[in-house]
């Protein structure tokens, strides 16, 4: 049960770095 939530807590990570690299990216695209 911890290793799943581990994992699970991982991604989110994961996830929300992700969306903030595109965003960063669509930010310099339009400057």
């Amino acid at each position: 049960l911890h290793f799943q939530r581990q994992t699970f807590a991982d991604e989110s990570l994961v996830s929300l770095t992700y969306s903030e690299l595109l965003i960063s990216i669509d930010y310099l695209k339009t400057n």
